[in-house]
């Protein structure tokens, strides 16, 4: 897989930041962060892992993932939008190095979130399944700009993967 950047977001993401990119190891797929100018231990914990990251102000969220979106190093056609208190599973890394095809007749997929709260899964109450858009073509989508509870949206067809 070449033609896919993670975009992730930080801004004192310490206390999160190693699960997730924990969670990002094996995907062939280069990471992009944006961080919004921490004041704690994320930028001396993205030095260690030899991991380069912009620093951009943040006005909210659809317009810091939009700037990353459009500032890209590598413009790839496809995007994955993470957070930082976000963890990819092992099935999702490997349906996207093995099962994703950028080619596919289809311009985003939604991945089944599970909610994670004191170290439980919860599965009911509308928890799960959850699916939510976080990877498209960067020229069919884009994040709404609200300033609560904003969504990816795409102009063309999405897939659901359990992965």
């Amino acid at each position: 897989m070449t033609d896919l950047t993670v975009i992730l977001l930080t801004y004192n993401e310490a206390g999160n930041i190693e699960a997730c990119l924990d969670s990002l190891q094996g995907l062939t797929a280069p990471l992009f962060v944006v961080d919004s100018y921490s004041t704690d231990t994320t930028l001396d914990i993205l030095d260690s892992r030899g991991i380069p990251y912009v620093q951009h102000p943040f006005e909210n969220y659809s317009r810091q993932r939009n700037w990353a979106q459009d500032n890209l190093p590598e413009a790839t056609e496809w995007v994955l939008h993470l957070d930082a208190g976000e963890r990819c599973t092992p099935e999702l890394i490997h349906w996207l190095n093995t099962q994703f095809d950028p080619e596919a007749a289809v311009d985003g997929y939604m991945f089944s979130r599970r909610t994670i709260f004191f170290d439980h899964w919860i599965k009911r109450g509308g928890h799960y399944p959850n699916f939510h858009l976080r990877l498209y073509r960067r020229s069919k989508g884009h994040c709404e700009h609200k300033v609560y509870d904003q969504h990816f949206v795409v102009d063309g067809k999405k897939e659901a993967v359990k992965a």
